[in-house]
């Protein structure tokens, strides 16, 4: 089973690479790809930047995971789910986890 993990704090958090490592611990195919940047509150956008007609993006190392694939990308959370149903970051994957955030997600753009 192929998963992809996400999340809106950008692919420099520190849960996202926890929580990568548990699931490939656990035996489970996994890639991040997580914005370039903090995108709290745009979870559900979708955005992206494009130079040259190609959605901008960077293969990255996480700490502590180095076998585990890795993208950050300019884009939205959302559109970079989209990106990895189009297999941009390789096979298609069965489950999207998304998380884990480091901080409360208590401001106005959590009411949507």
């Amino acid at each position: 089973m192929r998963i992809l993990i996400t999340n809106d704090d950008g692919i420099e958090a520190p849960g996202i690479r926890w929580l990568a490592r548990a699931v490939a611990h656990a035996g489970y195919d996994v890639v991040v790809a997580a914005p370039l940047s903090e995108s709290s509150g745009s979870s559900a956008s979708m955005t992206a930047v494009m130079q040259d007609g190609k959605i901008c993006f960077e293969e990255r190392e996480l700490p502590g995971a180095k076998n585990i694939p890795a993208y950050g990308v300019a884009a939205s959370p959302a559109y970079i789910v989209l990106l990895a149903l189009r297999e941009a970051f390789g096979p298609e994957p069965d489950i999207v986890l998304s998380g884990i955030n480091r901080g409360a997600n208590a401001g106005a753009a959590v009411v949507h």
